[in-house]
């Protein structure tokens, strides 16, 4: 194997979870593909040589990483019947099994264990990868950033193309995906966006971290054309969110390239960017940046109903939650008459709110100790390294993770193992480095 098979290895399969995983659970087959490549890619990884700068193993970040694991775990565990019948939210199932005679037969948390243990298994891929990030060096963790801004930018590209195409249904790789937006790799139009957001802020930290990019008038030039096709390609995925999201890869972009603007005069170079995007692209007059500007003049939706639903069901299985993966069939019991229509409640439009009733009481616990856990580590590296690079990674670590984070308020990001993938990526550039000169010897 050539020296560098470790860092192959994790770009491989990076670009293997990112073109192939963004159907979510509708897809499984390519879910399935994904999770054995990650088994295959953790295998090899062992097998190819070590490098003299992989960064040590961090157990704070694997101790946090190993209890928000455990959670579907745990609620997949067969329960005797006295326990289980005590959960809350069970008089239902009990009294369909009295029907047949299984009520005393053991049962797990989750009121549809197939279903957790492929939210279980989905975990696989992002936390194999974020191993990976983590044993990387600094160097390599760069070359990462290049990896997903190429990526993005190719999801761009299809985007594009799946635009132009409208009813022809070019280039959409499931078919649950919406023809005529510029969904990529993606799924569905808000992921696409996501998928595009990230790899702009990736694209930012790369020629940041990557001066010499940027040392000619032809690669400023190329370098500002690929991150105006990035922005104009969010626009195209007609997602609200995302649009309003480029303010923050543009914020981060001018943190990182230029240091010593200062914020109140990045944030206005950002605002002029953006309207001269907004008002440039209503005056070519393209049907669908038309149609993207249109839905800000309609922000009402059948969100906050989904969302009193959900409140109701967290309400019905608090404190335990109802067990990873198990949102669909949970809503379908609780859905209120007035709201029913010709769609099912698939998603709950707010991964927090999913979450919890999901995860319970554990996994807002697990959710809060895991943002508080991050935001310590990144201002601990922004503040107490003297490595550039490092702050430098830190800082396009905490816009993607503040992108998916902000959109999942109002979307489920997380849900895509794409997604998901990246924001293991964006952790892993938080995780120790290898120690050095100038490098992390100790962050928390």
């Amino acid at each position: 194997m050539p020296k560098n098979a470790r860092f192959l290895i994790c770009a491989a399969l990076l670009i293997v979870s990112i073109v192939i995983g963004g159907g979510g659970s509708p897809s499984p087959v390519p879910e399935l593909i994904v999770e054995l490549a990650a088994l295959v890619a953790f295998g090899a990884w062992w097998l190819a040589p070590k490098q003299r700068d992989n960064a040590p193993v961090d157990r704070p970040l694997w101790i946090g990483a190993a209890i928000f694991v455990a959670v579907p775990i745990i609620q997949l565990i067969p329960l005797p019947p006295a326990l289980w019948h005590a959960l809350p939210g069970r008089e239902s199932e009990i009294a369909a099994l009295n029907l047949i005679g299984q009520a005393g037969s053991w049962r797990p948390i989750s009121t549809s264990p197939y279903r957790t243990l492929a939210s279980a298994l989905s975990l696989i891929p992002p936390i194999i990868l974020l191993f990976f990030v983590s044993r990387a060096s600094l160097q390599e963790r760069t070359r990462l950033l290049g990896v997903a801004a190429a990526l993005g930018i190719c999801a761009a590209l299809i985007g594009v193309l799946q635009v132009a195409s409208g009813s022809a249904h070019w280039f959409l790789p499931y078919p649950h995906q919406t023809s005529g937006v510029a969904a990529g790799f993606q799924a569905n139009s808000n992921a696409g966006a996501d998928m595009l957001l990230i790899a702009l802020v990736a694209l930012f930290g790369y020629v940041a971290l990557r001066r010499d990019l940027i040392a000619t008038g032809l690669g400023k030039l190329i370098v500002g054309a690929l991150a105006l096709l990035l922005i104009l390609t969010i626009a195209l995925t007609g997602s609200r969110a995302g649009t309003m999201l480029v303010l923050l890869p543009l914020a981060a972009g001018g943190v990182m390239l230029f240091p010593k603007l200062g914020w109140p005069r990045l944030a206005m170079g950002t605002a002029v960017v953006v309207a001269v995007l907004g008002i440039g692209g209503t005056s070519f007059g393209n049907a669908q940046l038309g149609r993207t500007w249109s839905r800000f003049a309609h922000l009402s939706d059948a969100r906050p109903e989904l969302w009193k639903d959900t409140a109701y069901a967290i309400g019905q299985t608090w404190p335990i939650g109802s067990g990873l993966g198990t949102f669909e069939p949970t809503m379908t019991a609780v859905e209120r008459l007035e709201v029913v229509d010709t769609a099912y409640p698939n998603r709950a439009h707010n991964d927090y709110l999913e979450f919890t009733l999901e995860a319970g009481v554990a996994g807002v616990l697990v959710l809060i100790a895991a943002a508080c856990f991050l935001a310590v580590r990144a201002w601990r590296i922004l503040r107490h390294t003297d490595s550039s690079r490092n702050r430098l990674q830190a800082v396009a670590a905490v816009a993607m993770l503040a992108v998916l984070g902000l959109h999942s308020i109002v979307d489920y990001p997380m849900r895509s193992l794409a997604l998901a993938s990246l924001a293991a990526m964006a952790i892993g550039l938080l995780s120790r480095v290898a120690t050095g000169r100038g490098d992390v010897r100790e962050v928390w």
